[in-house]
C-alpha cells in the first residue's frame, strides 16, 4: 500500500480500506488461529513460510489442474489452522 493504484480519490480510498481490512484479518489470523511461534512473523515471512509451495499447472482430461507437493508439516498446520478457524466461527 505504498502507491496509489489510480487517479480517482474514491477508488484509492477503497483500495486502502481493503488493504486495512486485509491487514487486520492477517493480525487476527496470526494471533487467534496460528501457533504461538508464528506471532512474531511479518506478512512477508508468513507468506514465504505458509503460502509459497512448489506446484505445476497440468492439463488433464480437458481441465487445468494445479498439482501441489507441500511438505507434511504444512499440510498439518493448514489442517489445524482450518479447524481453529471453524472453532472461532462456530464456537
Amino acid at each position: 500500500m505504498e502507491w496509489m493504484p489510480c487517479g480517482e480519490t474514491y477508488a484509492n480510498a477503497v483500495f486502502f480500506r481493503i488493504g486495512v481490512i486485509a491487514y487486520n484479518l492477517f493480525l487476527a489470523m496470526r494471533l487467534l488461529a496460528l501457533p504461538p511461534w508464528y506471532r512474531t512473523f511479518t506478512i512477508s515471512t508468513m507468506r514465504w513460510r505458509l503460502y509459497q509451495i512448489a506446484g505445476a499447472v497440468v492439463r488433464h482430461a480437458h481441465q487445468f489442474l494445479l498439482k501441489l507437493v507441500p511438505p507434511l508439516n504444512k499440510i498439518i498446520l493448514f489442517h489445524k489452522f482450518r479447524l481453529r478457524c471453524c472453532e472461532l466461527a462456530f464456537g
